[in-house]
């Protein structure tokens, strides 16, 4: 059984949103923009809790189309992997782009295709979201 692990490491923590990258068994796939990390959970302004997901595609009845869905996200429901450029186009969801800023992702539609291309081909795919507050 070949499994995909992909890990978020997030790198810049802003007041409004949280900035990291994507890989894919170690490779490097593109850049995340989530909600603020909190301690206490806003609805649709928290990012998802660091951990370990295991990820599916399936149809999103709200965008159309199939996406990566994260499972078994404490307090959340629905978390996908999907397009966009700030804060204002997620609600807890990563956010993926070929190009960042400090707040914000854009080029998003040919990497979040070649992430379900990719998962497309393994057996089963899982996420590790990751967080180190001290880098030195």
């Amino acid at each position: 059984m070949s499994n995909l692990i992909l890990t978020l490491v997030r790198e810049y923590v802003n007041t409004d949103n949280t900035v990291g990258s994507l890989y894919a068994n170690g490779e490097f796939i593109g850049y995340t923009l989530e909600d603020a990390m909190r301690s206490v959970k806003i609805p649709k302004e928290t990012a998802i809790p660091c951990g370990f997901y295991k990820v599916t595609l399936s149809m999103s009845n709200r965008f159309g189309r199939v996406m990566p869905l994260l499972h078994d996200v404490s307090g959340f429901s629905g978390v996908r992997i999907h397009g966009g450029n700030d804060e204002d186009d997620t609600e807890g969801c990563p956010l993926l782009g070929a190009e960042r800023s400090k707040n914000r992702v854009w080029n998003c539609s040919k990497v979040n295709r070649d992430l379900i291309d990719l998962i497309e081909e393994y057996d089963s795919c899982f996420l590790s979201v990751v967080y180190y507050a001290d880098k030195r």
